[in-house]
C-alpha cells in the first residue's frame, strides 16, 4: 500500500489533453506537476508515471524521424518523453526544493522494440535506474553500477543511503551495498526468468 495522500487523474485535465489512447501525454502531466510541486511544502515525495512511450506510439510535438514502422513509431515516442523531462528538469531547476531534491528515474518495463527481439530475450527487460539532482551524494556522482536488480531494489538502496529503516521491504536489496549480489527476476505471459552477472535461466 503506497499511502499516497493526493492523486492526479483524468478528472485533473482538459478534455482535449486527453488525446492519448492511454490519458493524457505526457507533457501534460509535468505541466500539471511543475504547479502542484510550486503548492508542496518540503520535504515532499512525489511519484510521475509517463505513459506517450505505450503503444499505439502516437505522440505530438517534434518526431525523431518520419518511419511509420513499428520500431520508427517506438523511438519516436521515446524521443518525445526525452524531451518532456528535458524541459520538465529545466523549468523547476529556478524551484528553491530543487537543489534538495534527489529525482529517480526508472521504467516499469522493457520493451521487444526497437530491435524487435523475443519476448524471452532477457535484453527485453534491461532498463536504467537514474538518480540525478544536487541531492546526490558526491561519492556517487558520476557513477556507474553494474549490479542487477528489480524497481524494488530502489527503497532499500535509498533508505540505506538516509540511514533510515527498510526491514519492511523483504524482497528489496541495497545495491551500493559491498555484500549484495548481483541477480534479477523477469517475467512475461508465459515463463519467467532469473539472472545473474554470469549465467540466466528463462
Amino acid at each position: 500500500e503506497g499511502k499516497f495522500q493526493e492523486i492526479h487523474g483524468k478528472e485533473d485535465f482538459e478534455s482535449n489533453q486527453m488525446n492519448s489512447k492511454w490519458g493524457a501525454h505526457d507533457q501534460y502531466v509535468f505541466d500539471k506537476m511543475t504547479v502542484d510541486f510550486q503548492t508542496r511544502k518540503e520535504p515532499f515525495f512525489s511519484m510521475i508515471l509517463t505513459l506517450s512511450t505505450h503503444e499505439p506510439f502516437e505522440v505530438p510535438g517534434q518526431q525523431l524521424n518520419e518511419g511509420k514502422s513499428e520500431p520508427d513509431k517506438f523511438r519516436n515516442a521515446a524521443f518525445y518523453t526525452d524531451q518532456c523531462l528535458k524541459n520538465f528538469i529545466n523549468k523547476v531547476k529556478k524551484e528553491a526544493w530543487y537543489d534538495n531534491t534527489l529525482f529517480v528515474f526508472a521504467a516499469d518495463h522493457g520493451h521487444i522494440l526497437p530491435r524487435q527481439r523475443d519476448y524471452y530475450d532477457p535484453a527485453c527487460y534491461h532498463i536504467p535506474l537514474l538518480w540525478y539532482g544536487n541531492a546526490l551524494m558526491d561519492s556517487l556522482r558520476g557513477r556507474r553500477i553494474s549490479k542487477q536488480g528489480g524497481q524494488h531494489e530502489i527503497a532499500s538502496t535509498l533508505l540505506r543511503q538516509l540511514h533510515l529503516q527498510h526491514t519492511n521491504y523483504t524482497f528489496s536489496r541495497d545495491l551500493l551495498g559491498t555484500q549484495t549480489t548481483s541477480g534479477s527476476y523477469l517475467n512475461y505471459d508465459k515463463g519467467f526468468g532469473w539472472l545473474e552477472e554470469d549465467n540466466r535461466f528463462v
